[in-house]
């Protein structure tokens, strides 16, 4: 019997082993939790496009928003770790929405093999351009001569406009007042409309708006400068320990995917951020370029983790 038992693990390795050698195949399924046409969705499919081009075979993109992408993200956790499905994850479905709801059916954690990130979308603090704000400083000397009377919105309790508020709040000694909006579209058009006072966008949507006069634009929100407007400062420059994590989308499977599957994309995927198409989109699109190893990615999920976790009991978020 322990004999049949020794027989049976090393065949089922060996065949893990060929159809790692093999991969891939045939066309792999791939999952973005966002609405086609974003620049989540956007950033997946050229980047995956290039990839297609080094594996021979393509992604197969199939969106499915809605849930806090909590459906798109189960169905690869609970999908074969064959390498043909994997998720265009982001911090949103793998991090946050196990700390704001009480019953996600998977671990973010556990339940996934990270491959590496892919891009980052930069975000920037705004605010109506009718306040006598235009730097980051005079936004925390304002709020505390009129403490309770700047308003931001986010998209939603517990979202990462809504934590990074609060880290600023508690890190700066202010009191702005969350408003949750069913998307940072709405929460712009009350901007717009004088109605909010602060808000958040992705710096590809806000710069050409800051060029315009519609709004104006602070500080970035992730630790370092961003090379495509190095004059636009950090919120952590002027107020210490106000910064979250960037706003990562990545290539994610299921858990327990052999590690030369693991590496197969990653290299891929690195031959495809190198390629002049993807690099010409991320310019564009104000994108940082990812490319970190499997075993960076998953540190940097942990480390995440572990910052929203403060970042939402400060902001007295409670699951639900």
């Amino acid at each position: 019997m322990q004999t049949q038992s020794v027989l049976c693990l090393v065949l089922c390795a060996a065949s893990l082993g060929a159809n790692a050698q093999s991969y891939p195949a045939k066309p792999i399924r791939f999952l973005i939790p966002q609405i086609a046409g974003s620049a989540y969705d956007l950033a997946g499919r050229v980047i995956t496009g290039k990839m297609s081009e080094s594996l021979g075979q393509p992604f197969i993109s199939e969106n499915q928003p809605g849930a806090s992408g909590i459906p798109a993200a189960n169905t690869v956790a609970k999908a074969a770790p064959d390498g043909y499905t994997l998720l265009w994850g982001s911090p949103g479905q793998n991090i946050m929405a196990q700390l704001v709801s009480k019953n996600v059916p998977y671990d973010g954690l556990k339940d996934f093999t990270p491959v590496s990130i892919g891009a980052s979308a930069v975000q920037v603090l705004i605010v109506k351009p009718s306040l006598p704000i235009n730097n980051i400083t005079d936004l925390v000397e304002y709020a505390k001569r009129n403490p309770g009377k700047l308003s931001y919105g986010s998209s939603g309790i517990g979202s990462g406009y809504h934590l990074a508020a609060e880290t600023l709040n508690q890190a700066a000694g202010i009191q702005m007042v969350h408003i949750p909006y069913k998307g940072a579209v709405q929460a712009l058009q009350d901007l717009y409309a004088g109605q909010l006072d602060v808000s958040f966008l992705t710096l590809g949507t806000a710069t050409p708006l800051h060029a315009s006069g519609k709004i104006r634009m602070l500080g970035l929100l992730q630790s370092t400068r961003y090379r495509g407007a190095p004059d636009l400062p950090t919120l952590s420059e002027t107020v210490p320990g106000s910064t979250l994590p960037n706003s990562w989308y990545g290539i994610i499977g299921p858990a327990g995917m052999p590690q030369p599957i693991v590496q197969r994309l990653y290299q891929s995927l690195l031959t495809s951020l190198k390629s002049q198409e993807v690099q010409a989109w991320l310019t564009k699109n104000l994108h940082d370029g990812g490319g970190n190893t499997p075993e960076e990615f998953t540190a940097e999920i942990r480390r995440s983790f572990d910052i929203y976790a403060r970042a939402i009991k400060l902001a007295g978020v409670k699951p639900e």
